[in-house]
């Protein structure tokens, strides 16, 4: 049985949904507040494990299968190129939530050596050393951004192994990273400002920032890192136009447009922010932004890139590979979204996506 047929045959068992919406398309200029509610975030953590294990298990398993890492903790561009920056290793963070879903030890044991690797290389004042590809280290700024990047996917897949129901084997490792972590956090806030002039024009970038600043405080329950959080959640959701874009600065161009890729990163991001900061402004802003990324799928499954800013059209290229469509950030986007939020469109659209890769796969 193809992964197509198996996505359906869960879902289809499953019988999940009922139709709802998802909020009004009116824009307003309600901002996101800093408030720190235990109870929602108590309820978001509980809750992730219980969303994540709805996702399809085999679309789950190819997901962790684009993380999984090599013999030295290595995964993403380091897996493949050597040690370049902390930020690759984020990937890994895939592997680690499926075999959480699964409740499988042995597996999170195994995917625990991204994170021991990338702390091997934690320097003193929190950062991590720096590879370099063809010669070039990268710059300060894109050093901060992708700490963030890093510091946001592991804080979230932490905390919702701290919510899992095998939490108690890992308990003391997660309790040994938390200073490591804190003091990462630290030494991005300490950078704030030159992270949010970096990112200011890439939405799917704030969101990261916004969620390694909230979500490492809420790891480590640090009120100050969680208050730093909103300013980048709220930078983010002022560049999402009246469409449901969030409107992407093009490296080539200069100018601002949208994107399919970054679309559903943004999406991904963005959902997973409003479950542990829920704010009505952000969840009508996610709302819009999941309805233009369903827009943008195809009869076949695949994402168009016609029009795109950054990527699918040689625009942009990142260690000399051109940015195509994340397929994986898809998926992930729609699916989570369609569960979390109990939206039945965006369960459709995931499922029509996962028919397109399974025939890429084949």
């Amino acid at each position: 049985m193809n992964l197509l047929k198996q996505c359906l045959l869960f879902i289809l068992i499953l019988g999940f949904f009922t139709s709802c919406a998802k909020g009004d398309s009116s824009l307003d200029n309600q901002k996101l507040t800093a408030v720190y509610d235990p109870a929602a975030l108590a309820m978001g953590k509980a809750d992730e494990v219980q969303v994540l294990r709805q996702i399809p298990p085999k679309v789950m398993q190819w997901l962790a299968k684009t993380g999984k890492p090599d013999s030295t903790g290595m995964t993403g561009r380091n897996k493949s190129q050597g040690w370049i920056h902390v930020a690759f290793q984020r990937t890994g963070m895939r592997n680690l939530l499926y075999s959480i879903v699964q409740e499988d030890t042995v597996g999170v044991r195994n995917g625990w050596s991204v994170i021991d690797a990338a702390f091997s290389r934690q320097k003193e004042d929190g950062s991590f050393e720096l590879g370099t590809f063809k010669g070039q280290t990268p710059k300060y700024k894109d050093n901060l951004s992708g700490t963030a990047f890093w510091i946001a996917e592991l804080s979230y897949t932490l905390l919702v192994l701290e919510k899992s129901n095998i939490h108690g084997g890992f308990d003391a490792d997660i309790e040994a990273l938390k200073p490591k972590i804190k003091k990462a956090a630290y030494w991005l806030k300490d950078g704030k400002d030159a992270l949010y002039a970096m990112d200011a024009h890439a939405p799917n970038r704030l969101f990261y920032d916004a969620l390694a600043f909230g979500l490492a405080g809420t790891l480590v329950d640090d009120p100050h890192l969680r208050s730093l959080s909103a300013e980048f959640a709220n930078q983010g959701l002022s560049l999402q136009d009246a469409s449901g874009v969030f409107l992407e600065k093009s490296k080539k161009s200069g100018k601002m447009g949208f994107d399919s890729s970054y679309q559903a990163v943004s999406v991904l991001n963005l959902a997973r922010y409003t479950r542990f900061f829920p704010n009505p402004e952000a969840s009508r802003a996610l709302a819009r932004g999941v309805q233009w990324e369903l827009n943008r799928i195809l009869p076949s499954g695949e994402i168009t890139v016609e029009g795109n800013s950054r990527t699918g059209q040689g625009q942009e290229e990142l260690l000399g590979r051109k940015k195509d469509i994340d397929y994986p950030a898809v998926l992930l986007a729609l699916f989570y979204d369609g569960f979390a939020n109990h939206d039945p469109q965006s369960h459709q659209g995931a499922l029509k996506v996962a028919e397109f890769v399974a025939r890429k796969l084949e």
